[in-house]
Parts: structure tokens; C-alpha cells; sequence
């Protein structure tokens, strides 16, 4: 804990950002948040949200504390992507209940990628050399 707490001193960003599946010590979670949220510092703890409702107990409500969550396309989507069944409702709950007991909550939705490449073609290429083109030179978007 102290280790993150110096790197925030160190380092003197005026935000943190804790992706919650790096954090260090599960249990020291909330004890690390407090300590930067003492500092005034602004703390982004990223989360896809499974066991957020679980652990809100382990956080108070501050100005300088939101939780960031997650949410991997739509519900089929984003089940897939936690590895569980339910994960999409799991996350929605857990937010209500963080914005139920006064935390700020965002949420970043992710776009799936089921949407094939598509591939560029240009009028000046010549018939024989545009569908060896169109392979080599992906679209941008």
C-alpha cells in the first residue's frame, strides 16, 4: 500500500487511474483509494463492475472518487466478454447501488468486434493489380 501511495506523491498527477484487476492487494483497495483520496487527488478505479456491489462497503463517497465501469457491448457481448452469464445485469445493479449510496459512476462502453475489416479500393489502381491492393491496404474509419 505505502509503495502506491509514495508513487502518488512521486509522480504528482492531479488524477489516478486504478485498473481494478491490477491492483496489487484486493483487501488494501480501499485503504489505498482513501489514502489518495486524503491527498486530493482525483481516483478513477476502473472496474467491470462484478464485485463492485460487493465491495462498495470498502469505499466512501467523496467528490474525488468515481468508479469507471466497463461495459463491453450489449448484454450477449459483454456476458461473453466477463465469462459470465448474468455479468451485464450484474454490473448494471452494482452501479445503481454505488449511485444509490451517493459515488459517482461512469461507464465506458466498449463497441463489439463483430463488425468485419473492410477494404479500400482506389479508382486509379488498375483492374489487375486492385484486388491485390484491396487485401494489402485495410479502410481506416
Amino acid at each position: 500500500m505505502q509503495e502506491c501511495l509514495d508513487a502518488v506523491d512521486e509522480c504528482g498527477a492531479p488524477m489516478v487511474a486504478i485498473p481494478r484487476r491490477r491492483a496489487a492487494d484486493p483487501q488494501e483497495i480501499g485503504e489505498i483509494v482513501k489514502g489518495i483520496v486524503a491527498r486530493k487527488k482525483f481516483v478513477s478505479l476502473c472496474t467491470n463492475a462484478l464485485l463492485l456491489e460487493k465491495k462498495l462497503h470498502l469505499f466512501e463517497p467523496s467528490p474525488y472518487l468515481f468508479f469507471s465501469v466497463h461495459l463491453d457491448g450489449l448484454k450477449h457481448h459483454h456476458d461473453k466478454s466477463v465469462c459470465m452469464d448474468g455479468g451485464f445485469d450484474k454490473a448494471v445493479s452494482a452501479i445503481k447501488a454505488a449511485k444509490a449510496k451517493g459515488f459517482s459512476v461512469t461507464s465506458i462502453a466498449r463497441c463489439s468486434t463483430a463488425i468485419p475489416p473492410r477494404t479500400s479500393r482506389r479508382s486509379s489502381i488498375s483492374p489487375s493489380s486492385s484486388a491485390s491492393a484491396s487485401r494489402s491496404r485495410p479502410a481506416t474509419l
